[in-house]
């Protein structure tokens, strides 16, 4: 009954959720974004170099440029232009229909975003601060470079984690719910594929923890998703969670030239069942549950 709200956000997919049509709207979707990285190809490279010897690329203060970070977070709407493509080009809908009611679709947004903010906040106060304490953390950015660039981190954040979430919680998640009832497929698959998206050999023994976590968050998006009937809530606890992880304190990494501050040891470091890691898995849970409060009509 939980999930009566899902039958809504898939109805448009109905007409068009044959099994093939779906294989061939996930190409079509990586095409268009391929095509759109390999258009700005230049670019990415003129500005991700990570090091100290960049040279040419922007505001250089951190190991890694934030300009570096900022192409990435933006190239990430490229995503988002390929999944709306396709449900117009091979499925005849509207784009739209891959947010749900745009009314609910924003009011559970900021229901999900004050949520997160209040939890957050409150943790980072209550001591000790990272957790354990057993991680140092040091400056990555002077803080008014930081806070120079911190509207347009936000808005890549949120065109990095809405490309996301338009594309595994709305486009796959119509597709297959609309064609099978079982949530281990409709839920399962695109956990699947998100989970082992994150799976970076980089990191060591913890590689497959980042891959868990993944998993464990994609099921959590997918969840409020279904109870929802739109993806709001589902933005929201992305947002907040990447805002907090890259523009707060960060891991060391490609992905840490917007962070104030930087963690002095990196996933690589941990052991699986590390405190950090732990907490992470923690932390997912409480953000769920505080989402779902949050949401309820």
């Amino acid at each position: 009954m939980s999930y009566l709200p899902l039958q809504s956000f898939i109805a448009p997919a109905r007409d068009t959720c044959q099994i093939w049509r779906t294989v061939a709207g996930i190409a079509l979707t990586f095409a268009i974004y391929s095509m759109g990285l390999s258009t700005f190809a230049p670019l990415l490279r003129e500005v991700t170099a990570i090091g100290s010897d960049v040279g040419t690329t922007l505001l250089e203060q951190s190991d890694v440029a934030p300009a570096a970070t900022l192409v990435i977070l933006y190239s990430f709407g490229l995503l988002t232009f390929g999944s709306a493509a396709t449900v117009i080009i091979l499925h005849k809908r509207s784009a739209l229909s891959l947010l749900g009611d745009p009314t609910h679709m924003t009011r559970q947004f900021w229901r999900a975003v004050k949520a997160m903010l209040v939890l957050n906040v409150t943790l980072i106060l209550l001591p000790p601060y990272g957790g354990s304490g057993s991680v140092e953390i040091v400056e990555n950015l002077a803080p008014q470079t930081w806070a120079l660039l911190f509207p347009l981190s936000l808005l890549g954040l949120l065109v990095q984690t809405s490309a996301e979430e338009i594309f595994f919680r709305g486009y796959l998640l119509q597709q297959l719910a609309a064609r099978f009832s079982s949530p281990l497929v409709w839920m399962g698959a695109p956990t699947l594929v998100f989970a082992l998206g994150h799976f970076d050999p980089a990191n060591g023994v913890h590689a497959w923890s980042i891959v868990i976590w993944a998993g464990l968050f994609s099921l959590a998006a997918t969840d409020l998703v279904a109870r929802t009937g739109n993806l709001g809530a589902a933005i929201g606890l992305h947002f907040v969670n990447n805002a907090f992880a890259m523009l707060v304190v960060s891991y060391p990494g490609n992905m840490s030239g917007l962070s104030l501050f930087v963690f002095t040891e990196g996933p690589a470091d941990f052991g699986p069942t590390s405190v950090e890691i732990l907490l992470e898995y923690a932390m997912l849970g409480v953000s769920w549950l505080a989402i779902r409060l949050a949401v309820r009509r």
